[in-house]
């Protein structure tokens, strides 16, 4: 994800997200673009939640894509309500596009492997 997206997040929601360094390069999200709705959604809940329950009672460890899903690791006893709208946006990832956010179908890609990519991403990253 771009860095000035990922940035966004950090600001918007600074309760849930610890300043680590990313885990390769320079990405703390390891997802596309078309995702940062999804991430947004759910760190909104999640922020709510931790400033419900205290400082450092929710905090997300990491977000990345893993065989074309959303998977987004973050600890706290949070309620029932966030981690079924947690398992809705894991599966609107599986129909999101990872590039742009367009409608997209999980398809297996040169460059990316499994990855979740509307039609017209899938060609022009040569797929």
């Amino acid at each position: 994800m771009k860095r000035e997206l990922e940035e966004a997040i950090f600001r918007t929601y600074p309760d849930i997200y610890p300043r680590q360094k990313p885990r390769y390069g320079t990405e703390y999200f390891e997802c596309g673009d078309g995702w940062y709705c999804l991430i947004a959604e759910i760190s909104s809940l999640l922020q709510a939640e931790a400033r419900r329950l205290g400082p450092g009672s929710v905090q997300v460890g990491i977000v990345k894509e893993k065989l074309g899903r959303l998977d987004f690791g973050f600890s706290g006893d949070v309620s029932d309500e966030v981690w079924d709208t947690y398992n809705a946006l894991e599966l609107r990832s599986l129909l999101t596009c990872e590039r742009c956010g367009q409608p997209g179908v999980r398809r297996t890609h040169p460059r990316y492997g499994v990855a979740v990519l509307c039609v017209s991403c899938a060609q022009e990253a040569g797929g």
